[in-house]
């Protein structure tokens, strides 16, 4: 029985571990395009809908949503700075 477990704990493991890998590489293409469209990336602004969705697995966001997060972001960071 302990190995059965052994092998499912590996197992899991290595689906966990190739997936981390896999989010890495696309989160890395994500913030390039963010940065581009943008000019700062999400965690910059601290746009926390965002961060909680995307960062953490909160939840799902569209892009209709990410948009209106970051330009929210963007506006109460300028409004910050201005002061």
């Amino acid at each position: 029985m302990k190995v059965n477990r052994r092998n499912e704990f590996a197992n899991q493991l290595k689906v966990v571990n190739e997936l981390a890998i896999r989010l890495r590489e696309e989160t890395t293409k994500f913030d390039v395009m963010v940065i581009k469209k943008y000019g700062c990336n999400y965690s910059e602004i601290d746009a926390d809908y965002i961060i909680d969705n995307l960062d953490y697995g909160h939840g799902t966001i569209s892009s209709k949503r990410f948009d209106e997060e970051m330009k929210s972001a963007i506006k109460r960071n300028k409004t910050k700075q201005d002061r």
